[in-house]
Order: structure tokens, then C-alpha cells, then sequence
């Protein structure tokens, strides 16, 4: 008899962690495959060249993008995390045999592609369980915003490719602008890049001070291709540990931006 129920209490245990991956499947082909990609390695390695992209259009079924010396265009179907890519139509440029040696490659790679997954934010494109294609977000379209607030104190900077905004005014009528260099961007994004974006909401704040008024409230915000991730309010000055260089980046970018 004991046989038998430790027999069946495996038979549970496995039940169970199949269940589990499933619904982690099913999550992961419930992200729709949509918006813009820099193309980072294919095949594992790092390409020659950095202006290869692909984009994607869910409500169309359109694919697009440069190739590295053409630009194409097609269709493509999902299911689940299924994918099918083409037919697809190019352009018929004359370019170096380096570039056309990549678009070749890539070309070629992306007809035998048929599944996806998002990962740390990037996309994988895989053919069986092989990773052949590996792209990034592009982040020109991504906002950063904090704000900070209590009784008589009110904080907001939002910050975008080009610009850094801030505001102390409750109602936003009064708003600074300024530039947003290059490389202060280049490193905001980099931390950025450091955190898995879609975990924001679940971070836990250290401290809770200011639900007594002791400090502000503020929360962190990152925009992206329509989807935004908003941290639970934590205490101005007291982010939680994996965010805490990215609101300090933040909030030296605005110092930087009152200079201007």
C-alpha cells in the first residue's frame, strides 16, 4: 500500500510541473509578436554589421525591414509562439560583397524560422530548439518617467531619446525642457537593459514611510512600444536595490537638464 501511494504521489508531482510549463508556454505565445528589432547576433554570433532590423505588424501580418543592403517586406502567421515568415519581396541594390554575403545569411535564415520567444528583452527567432536570430527592442520610441509627490511636494521628469522634460507643478502647466544628449541616453538605456523591464510591477519597496507623510511617494515608469511597466509606490530617495541606479541616472539627467 505504500508503494502505491508514493507510486501516485510521483505521478501528482509530474502532473503538476507539466502544468506549470505549460502555463508558462501559454503566457509567453500570448505576447503578441509586434513592433521594431535591431538585429543583434544570428547563429550566436555578434554581426559585422550594426543597421540590420526587422519590424513587425500584428494587426497587419506584416513583416519589413533592411537587410543590410536591401530593404524587404512580407507576411507572416502566428500560433502560439508558432512562426511562419514569407513570402517575402526585396529590393534589388548592387552593394559590397560583405553586405550582400549578411543579407544572403539572414535572408535564408529567416524562410526556416518557426517558433519565437521574448527573453530579457529580446526577441529569439528559433528553428526546432536552435536560437538563429537574435534581436533587441529598439528604443527610440521608450519613456522614462518618475515622479515623486506629497502634501506641498510634487516631482515629475519624464525622459525620451530627444528630450528631458521636468516639472514641479502639480497640474503640469508649467513644464522645462531640455536636449537629451546622446551618451547620457546611451547609459540610461543600458541600465535599463540591465533589468527584466516586465518584472517592475512586482518589485517590493524597501521602506513605507511615506504612506505616514515621513517622505514623497514616487514610482518609476518605463513606456514601450504601447506596453508600460509602473512600479508599486516606494519612498523617494529609497528605491528598491534593482532600480536604484536607474532613478539616480534619472534624476542627475534632470540636474543636467537645469544647466541647459
Amino acid at each position: 500500500m505504500k508503494l502505491i501511494t508514493v507510486f501516485f504521489a510521483l505521478i501528482t508531482m509530474t502532473t503538476c510541473g507539466n502544468s506549470k510549463s505549460a502555463t508558462t508556454v501559454d503566457k509567453q505565445s500570448q505576447k503578441a509578436l509586434n513592433g521594431e528589432f535591431s538585429i543583434n547576433q544570428i547563429n550566436g554570433s555578434k554581426i559585422s554589421l550594426e543597421d540590420l532590423t526587422i519590424s513587425f505588424n500584428d494587426s497587419l501580418k506584416t513583416v519589413s525591414g533592411y537587410s543590410g543592403c536591401n530593404r524587404f517586406s512580407g507576411t507572416y502567421e502566428t500560433i502560439g509562439n508558432t512562426l511562419k515568415i514569407g513570402p517575402l519581396a526585396s529590393t534589388k541594390m548592387a552593394c559590397t560583397p560583405d553586405r550582400n554575403a549578411v543579407e544572403s545569411q539572414f535572408l535564408s535564415l529567416l524562410n526556416e524560422i518557426n517558433t519565437y520567444e521574448y527573453l530579457d528583452g529580446k526577441l529569439i527567432l528559433k528553428t526546432g530548439d536552435k536560437t538563429v536570430i537574435t534581436a533587441l527592442v529598439k528604443e527610440h520610441d521608450m519613456l522614462i518617467t518618475y515622479q515623486a509627490a506629497t502634501r506641498g511636494y510634487f516631482e515629475k521628469i519624464w525622459i525620451n531619446q530627444k528630450s528631458i522634460n521636468f516639472s514641479n507643478d502639480y497640474n503640469l502647466k508649467i513644464v522645462n525642457q531640455a536636449n537629451c544628449p546622446s551618451n547620457e541616453w546611451d547609459d540610461l538605456i543600458n541600465l535599463i537593459k540591465g533589468i527584466d523591464i516586465t518584472k517592475l510591477p512586482d518589485l517590493e519597496a524597501p521602506s513605507k514611510t511615506n504612506q505616514y507623510d515621513a517622505a514623497a511617494g514616487a514610482t518609476l515608469e518605463i513606456g514601450l512600444q504601447g506596453n508600460v511597466y509602473k512600479t508599486a509606490v516606494f519612498d523617494h530617495g529609497n528605491p528598491p536595490k534593482s532600480i536604484e541606479q536607474i532613478v539616480n541616472k534619472v534624476l542627475s539627467m534632470k540636474k543636467l537638464a537645469e544647466k541647459q
